[in-house]
């Protein structure tokens, strides 16, 4: 992000240096530091970066997110990736991230839900704001999911993937030996 800010001249490397030295004293992003520090305006950083990666840019503080969407992703992990469900079009789940360039986080999210995520971006301060909103504060203490993905590509096992499905919808499920001995090489969910 900040060879993208640099590259259009929106900040100057010293303010990125400061921004980088925030960062470390609290758990802000780069670009959200920026924003903090007054380095850059909170439109000036979403345009940039909706521009870059070819997505768009949504305005949270002015947006309703309905209330079945909320059910489809756990706070804890809505909290922990600063992202937020916003909106159901038939099977596109409609995401707003502060990070578009997780990819593996894109596609985590679309294995979870069975949706194909179609992200936008909007910034962490809106993002967290609306967490706050919709969720609650969290207490630390989080039921519905630890916030944690499983990521793209890393070899799981079968009881591995079921136990992280049966904790995210509550729900036992089981799977029989002779449907992953039906599989040609076994099940393979990852």
């Amino acid at each position: 992000m900040a060879k993208l800010l640099l590259g259009e001249g929106l900040v100057s490397i010293d303010q990125v240096r400061e921004a980088v030295e925030e960062q470390r004293n609290s758990s802000s992003g780069l670009g959200d530091s920026l924003v903090k520090l007054g380095h850059i305006s909170e439109t000036d950083l979403l345009e940039s970066m909706g521009k870059y990666f070819g997505i768009p840019v949504m305005d949270l503080d002015s947006r309703s997110i309905e209330p079945e969407v909320l059910k489809l992703v756990p706070r804890g992990t809505a909290a922990e990736q600063c992202l937020i469900p916003v909106s159901l079009v038939g099977a596109d789940l409609i995401v707003a991230v502060s990070d578009p360039s997780n990819i593996l986080l894109l596609d985590d999210l679309g294995f979870i839900t069975g949706k194909h995520i179609v992200p936008v971006i909007a910034s962490e301060r809106a993002i967290m704001a609306k967490i706050a909103e919709h969720y609650g504060e969290g207490d630390g203490h989080e039921s519905e999911g630890s916030g944690k993905l499983p990521r793209a590509g890393k070899a799981r096992s079968v009881e591995d993937i079921v136990r992280e499905l049966e904790e995210f919808t509550g729900e036992k499920t089981t799977v029989a030996d002779d449907e992953i001995a039906d599989e040609p090489n076994g099940l393979d969910l990852s």
